[in-house]
């Protein structure tokens, strides 16, 4: 499902997770992974619910979080997107998440500050999140050189690439057509 999801195949990637769901209803990734996949192509609204159940089903869970706060941050409900980020347990997605929604709430400095912060604590890991903060902050190049530094590294961020709507500002972009195609995605 998941695959099928990062290929743009969308249609595939909802048949499977609705099969997997069914095998294994309890799995809390397994629904977090159903609303990665709604995320991915585009239907926000309908990611909320399958990742609301997997922190049900773990409330500890990292990741979810964060998609529930992309998915608000898409829906244009930035306090609660907000609140969603800050809650995420893993310092790369809260922290790529606060820097996103803060500079779109009009508070720069809060938004600079947690950008510092991930590349002070996470640094090249987070390559491929300073490239999304980048994006959505209308930074296209410092966002390509990130996507590229992120390409050199070997990123595991870039299997987002092909459906990621945070990097939709760059995705017509010549440097990024050709990472598409240097990875093989396109």
């Amino acid at each position: 499902a998941l695959y099928c999801s990062r290929a743009d195949r969308a249609n595939e990637a909802r048949t499977a997770i609705r099969r997997a769901l069914v095998l294994d209803p309890l799995n809390a990734r397994t629904h977090r992974a159903a609303g990665s996949i709604e995320y991915a192509a585009r239907r926000y609204r309908n990611a909320l619910a399958p990742l609301r159940q997997a922190l049900k089903l773990n409330p500890h869970m990292t990741f979810a979080h964060a998609l529930i706060g992309y998915c608000l941050l898409q829906l244009g409900q930035l306090a609660q997107a907000r609140e969603e980020f800050a809650a995420e347990p893993q310092a790369t997605f809260r922290l790529s998440g606060l820097a996103i929604v803060d500079r779109r709430l009009g508070n720069p400095e809060a938004a600079e500050k947690s950008l510092a912060q991930l590349v002070a604590e996470v640094g090249d890991s987070a390559l491929y999140q300073q490239a999304q903060v980048h994006a959505q902050w209308g930074d296209q190049s410092a966002a390509l050189t990130a996507l590229e530094r992120a390409r050199v590294v070997g990123d595991s961020g870039l299997t987002y690439l092909s459906t990621d709507p945070l990097l939709d500002p760059v995705r017509r972009q010549p440097r990024f057509l050709a990472l598409l195609n240097d990875l093989g995605l396109r």
